[in-house]
């Protein structure tokens, strides 16, 4: 088995952010709208009476981080990623206002890793890495890396066939999936 630079997204990859976002708007602005009726990437058209800001808001505010939870799973994926020898980094296209607390929270859920194991990166494409996984196809169109979808309610339109894309549906596939290219 070779040893493999795998690249993985933090927000709705490994924690669960969007459940989170979703829960803070509708509590600070009396909306009812669920995490899993967001199925396209701008959230603006889920949350028409609010702003761009109301809706981003929550994201920036003492305490927002330390809601989050891990992805189910994503415990495991990361020691069962690490124990079989191979690079774990965490790329994420964080705004910097939230840098700091974002990256404590994913310590404090995943000890396994450390500062070392993070990338703020964008622009993911100019990040080299054998593959990535990320629920964001505009993030995995072009790179030079094998690409995994993670399947979430936001990208469900997407075809991912026709970039020659694998979708998967938990972190377990996607192990399975970084256990299929290290034997290849």
């Amino acid at each position: 088995m070779r040893k493999l630079q795998v690249l993985c997204d933090a927000d709705d990859v490994i924690e669960e952010l969007l459940p989170a976002w979703t829960d803070a708007i509708n509590l600070e602005f009396g909306t009812n709208v669920k995490w899993n009726d967001i199925t396209e990437w701008n959230m603006e058209k889920f949350f028409p009476e609010l702003t761009k800001e109301q809706i981003h808001s929550p994201i920036y505010k003492d305490g927002f981080w330390d809601c989050i939870t891990p992805m189910p799973g994503a415990n495991e994926f990361i020691d069962n990623i690490l124990s079989d020898g191979h690079e774990l980094y965490i790329v994420t296209a964080t705004n910097y206002q939230t840098c700091g607390a974002k990256i404590k929270k994913l310590l404090e859920m995943f000890p396994m890793i450390n500062w070392d194991n993070f990338i703020i990166a964008s622009n993911k494409q100019m990040i080299n890495g054998d593959v990535l996984i990320d629920d964001a196809p505009k993030n995995l169109i072009g790179g030079a890396y094998h690409k995994i979808l993670f399947d979430r309610p936001h990208n469900y339109s997407f075809d991912e066939r026709k970039y020659g894309i694998k979708r998967i549906y938990t972190l377990s596939e996607a192990y399975e999936e970084v256990c299929k290219l290290a034997n290849q």
